[in-house]
């Protein structure tokens, strides 16, 4: 009988409001293999208990399963206090037509590779490491952004003059915002 009452009660006990990192193993992911899929998902935060083992979590939009899950599939997120590192929640998702976009926050350099103008981005909310290299053109119309890189990077080429250059008169690499206000150094 006492085997049976300590496998009834939960392991772990978690409140609502509780942040806690979701584990993705029965949920499906566009990535080629599990193997290079996300362990966890979130922090989620718990916004009901649904039952002694069950609770319910409040998930984005953007991910459409049930919100409830077994604690089994929840662990409780802590914060690294040797070195003081905070989990950031970087900002939503803002879905349209069912795509995934996020904010730019600017330019931090441009680079041309095989003939076409790449920009390096810094997304809002993201760290300097989550940088990513953009084609030139999906910021064709994005005005503000291009008026900031005007400023940022006086030299930098704009993406409608990527077209009818060949490759001999464009340069390889940008310098960065650094070099920029060093005088290029």
């Amino acid at each position: 009988m006492e085997l049976h009452r300590t496998l009834e009660k939960p392991s772990k006990e978690l409140k609502v409001g509780d942040k806690v990192w979701l584990l993705l193993t029965n949920l499906s992911s566009k990535r080629p293999t599990k193997k290079l899929d996300n362990r966890k998902g979130g922090p989620f935060t718990i916004t009901e208990k649904v039952s002694s083992h069950a609770y319910r979590l409040d998930l984005p939009k953007t991910i459409r399963v049930h919100n409830v899950f077994h604690i089994n599939l929840l662990s409780l997120v802590t914060e690294d206090k040797d070195f003081h590192w905070k989990q950031v929640k970087p900002p939503p998702i803002i879905t349209e037509e069912g795509e995934e976009e996020y904010e730019v926050d600017h330019v931090v350099n441009w680079e041309w590779r095989n003939g076409r103008l790449y920009y390096q981005i810094r997304w809002k909310g993201y760290d300097p490491i989550e940088d990513t290299m953009e084609r030139a053109e999906k910021f064709a119309e994005m005005h503000d952004l291009l008026a900031d890189l005007r400023k940022r990077l006086p030299g930098a080429p704009m993406p409608n003059d990527s077209e009818g250059k060949t490759k001999s008169n464009k340069q390889k690499k940008g310098r960065s915002i650094k070099q920029e206000a060093n005088g290029g150094k």
